[in-house]
């Protein structure tokens, strides 16, 4: 209180200090670079046009991407939403059989175009990589690989750690899966066609030699574990 004196009469103040609850500051939370490496990797999926799975890839040296690359068929060929997916007339199951397609996968094509850049670098993938992609990886000198999801075909990471290369699984909150591209959109060049027919007959031809020599050779070794040889 204060009093401040006029004529014979005092006049008392008071005086109220109010402080507002001030709200409790939350902790700045930033995303680990492996979490944001990963993330973009799954955005460069939705670029994909595989009608079964889009996997995307990045490549970082030195803190800097150097390059991305999704699953997709090969420049100059009509994408699968537009031809079919070979695999799955084939009824081919996931990991087995890769020779039969005709797409070139995420890793591969981040890999070409990185170029030299990508030596001693770190791939950032949406799933673990193949063993095919896991080879060209090890050769482009590439030294770690962090991924989120698994593959049904395991042997590519056994080859990543037989090499060397550092391999870590990341893992992430599900993301928004990449909406499918829809089946024959867009009309084809009849001439076209008609090769991308003959393609897929000569994998047909292919699927099937390779299915009957696996059978014979299982025969094989049933006759010769029988004779205990």
């Amino acid at each position: 209180m204060a009093g401040l004196a006029a004529g014979n009469k005092v006049i008392i103040r008071r005086r109220f200090c109010v402080t507002a609850a001030m709200p409790e500051k939350k902790p700045f939370v930033r995303a680990p670079r492996d979490e944001y490496y990963l993330r973009i990797a799954y955005d460069v999926a939705a670029r994909s046009t595989c009608l079964r799975r889009q996997i995307g890839a990045v490549i970082v040296t030195g803190d800097v991407i150097v390059s991305t690359g999704y699953n997709g068929n090969p420049r100059g060929m009509p994408h699968c939403d537009l031809i079919g997916c070979i695999r799955d007339e084939l009824n081919i199951p996931s990991g087995e059989r890769m020779e039969i397609c005709t797409g070139v996968h995420a890793e591969m094509n981040a890999l070409v175009f990185a170029g030299p850049a990508a030596r001693g670098g770190a791939l950032y993938c949406t799933i673990v990589p193949c063993n095919t992609c896991a080879k060209m990886i090890v050769n482009a000198g590439v030294k770690r690989v962090a991924y989120s999801e698994g593959y049904p075909d395991v042997m590519g990471f056994e080859t990543l750690k037989q090499c060397g290369v550092q391999v870590d699984r990341i893992a992430l909150k599900k993301s928004k899966a990449a909406t499918k591209p829809e089946h024959g959109k867009e009309k084809l060049d009849p001439k076209l066609l008609k090769d991308i027919r003959r393609m897929k007959e000569e994998l047909r031809e292919k699927f099937a030699a390779a299915s009957a020599l696996e059978m014979k050779a299982t025969q094989i070794m049933k006759r010769k574990r029988a004779r205990g040889g």
